[in-house]
């Protein structure tokens, strides 16, 4: 709030980053985010932590689901659908990774990568029959419609995973033909800034499949117009830990200063009962 705009709060940034006392700037000197030494399990990140208290609260609700829909224009296969969205889970690991609890009395979960050998994909595909009259073609809406919901809205289990589901939505010729892919995610896995990329990366595999359907979704996730990936969300969970590690104490010790020994008393609602651990 001392320094309001953009501008200023840059200035006041670069000036803490400069300062060698080992105060606030050292704070700032964060480590480079670099991929994590190789292992079974991994630790969830600050976000994934959020996402697990939540689902633990209520494990049937759809809340944070998420919906991606691409319209093709083509009638693609099924098969080349499926190797499109293996070279997809194979380039980002997240879409294949489910939770593990380590240690029963400490209540420590990490995130384990499920390995390709093991992952099987999560693909529905539903086919709109051609209908030569219209109450046909209409009675094919409830249908769509109903295999939509059942992507977007049953929950996903985060324990057994894995975090996202497919589908394939076959149109009709008398509905103009063409496909639609849908990827329902929970939001564990990604957020808004994950669809464009899912976006980008799905056109691009199906494109290559129609154009070379002998390439296998090994060859297709290696395609030279995809961005290599040099860091994955398991390496960013370990950086983040140990960012924090680094910033924690400092700022722990400004707060318990500030708010005096102890700190505050702890606040528990409802007043007149114990607050459960699942809610009812």
């Amino acid at each position: 709030f001392g320094h309001p705009t953009a501008s200023a709060l840059a200035g006041r940034i670069r000036a803490l980053r400069a300062e060698s006392d080992g105060g606030a700037g050292a704070a700032l000197a964060r480590p480079p985010l670099v991929p994590a030494p190789a292992a079974d399990l991994h630790p969830l990140s600050a976000n994934q932590e959020q996402m697990l208290v939540l689902f633990d609260l209520d494990r049937t609700s759809p809340v944070y689901n998420m919906a991606h829909v691409q319209q093709v224009e083509e009638k693609l296969d099924t098969d080349t659908v499926r190797r499109c969205l293996e070279a997809l889970v194979e380039r980002h690991p997240t879409l294949r990774t489910q939770l593990v609890e380590q240690d029963a009395e400490t209540g420590v979960t990490m995130q384990r990568v499920v390995p390709m050998l093991e992952y099987e994909l999560a693909l529905d595909v539903f086919v709109e029959a051609d209908a030569p009259g219209s109450s046909a073609a209409s009675g094919s809406v409830p249908r769509r419609e109903a295999f939509m919901a059942r992507l977007y809205e049953a929950p996903f289990d985060l324990h057994a995973g894995p975090w996202v589901r497919f589908g394939l939505l076959r149109h009709a010729s008398d509905a103009g033909g063409g496909s639609t892919l849908v990827a329902a995610m929970h939001h564990i896995a990604g957020d808004e800034w994950s669809t464009g990329v899912l976006d980008r990366e799905l056109r691009a595999l199906t494109s290559a499949a129609a154009d070379t359907p002998s390439l296998s979704s090994q060859q297709l996730a290696a395609l030279p117009a995809l961005p290599q990936l040099t860091v994955q969300y398991t390496d960013f969970a370990h950086w983040q830990r140990e960012v924090l590690s680094m910033v924690s104490e400092s700022q722990l010790a400004y707060w318990r200063a500030t708010l005096g020994h102890g700190g505050p008393a702890p606040l528990e609602l409802p007043t007149d009962r114990p607050r459960p651990k699942l809610q009812t």
